[in-house]
Formats: structure tokens, C-alpha cells, sequence
């Protein structure tokens, strides 16, 4: 591969985490047949808010308030769009929403 140093391993890790990211589908449309949307995604963030809490403890405490009110905008937004694709999700197979 062509590029800067390391860039074909920051490929491989890009292919890693998509392929990763695309087999999820099957197992959430699973889930989606024992627990509610709004359920799954409230575990799913609680793990993600705390695991980021727990490795950089002191990049969350030293961010200003104006850069969390933008993290908590940005997580609504975000959100929105998980609970919108997760319940497309339901309503569709997974084989579909992979392609």
C-alpha cells in the first residue's frame, strides 16, 4: 500500500472495525426479538459512557462546559439516529440492511 507510514495498517484496522460494526446486524436483530430498542441502546451507551469514563478519566474531567454541552448535543443527535436505524432494523432482515 501507497501512503504514509503506518496508513496500511490504519487500513487494516478500518476493514477490522467495519466488518466488526457490519456482523452486529445479525446479532441485534436477534436482540431486537427479546428487548426493546430504547433498552438495547440505553445498555450499548451506558458501556460506551462508562469505558470512556474509565480510560481517560481526565480528558472527560478537562473538557469545558461548552465542549460538553456540545458532547451532550452531539450524543442526542447521535442517538436519535441509533434508535431510528436500530428500529429500521427491526422491521427489515438483517440480510437487507447489510447490503
Amino acid at each position: 500500500m501507497v501512503g504514509a507510514p503506518g496508513s496500511g495498517l490504519a487500513t487494516l484496522g478500518l476493514l477490522a472495525v467495519t466488518a466488526t460494526w457490519g456482523s452486529t446486524f445479525f446479532l441485534i436483530k436477534d436482540l431486537l426479538d427479546r428487548i426493546p430498542v430504547a433498552d438495547l441502546l440505553a445498555v450499548r451507551f451506558t458501556i460506551a459512557a462508562l469505558a470512556v469514563w474509565l480510560i481517560a478519566p481526565k480528558a472527560v474531567a478537562q473538557l469545558s462546559a461548552i465542549a460538553r454541552h456540545r458532547a451532550l448535543l452531539l450524543g442526542l443527535v447521535y442517538g436519535a439516529g441509533q434508535l431510528l436505524q436500530t428500529a429500521g432494523l427491526g422491521h427489515t432482515s438483517a440480510s437487507v440492511s447489510d447490503s
